[in-house]
């Protein structure tokens, strides 16, 4: 399921159309968890919606903010790594990068 197309402006014009995305070879790269493949034989989770790199805290609140509005999940992610992902349940969260 993709954002509504208010909520995709809203997160763009908080952190620019260079740190937000909605491209398919994109989010499937966020979306590989090793974990997932060893126990369950799938190591692909939820696609997200979007995956967003937010400069700031600022920034993070106000997509949070956005997130709240249109009833968005989100998730953080930082490592690259993770063991298993249940967090997305569905293609309407989003992935917020921290590693900036």
């Amino acid at each position: 399921m993709k954002l509504a197309k208010e909520a995709y402006q809203a997160m763009e014009d908080i952190v620019g159309a260079e740190y937000i995305t909605q491209q398919p070879v994109i989010l499937d790269t966020y979306n590989q968890v090793w974990g997932n493949k060893f126990f369950f034989d799938e190591k692909h989770s939820t696609r997200p919606a979007a995956v967003l790199l937010p400069a700031n805290t600022g920034e993070i609140s106000a997509i949070v903010q956005i997130c709240n509005k249109y009833g968005i999940l989100f998730k953080a992610f930082s490592s690259g790594f993770e063991y298993l992902s249940l967090a997305l349940e569905n293609e309407k969260g989003i992935l917020l990068d921290l590693k900036g």
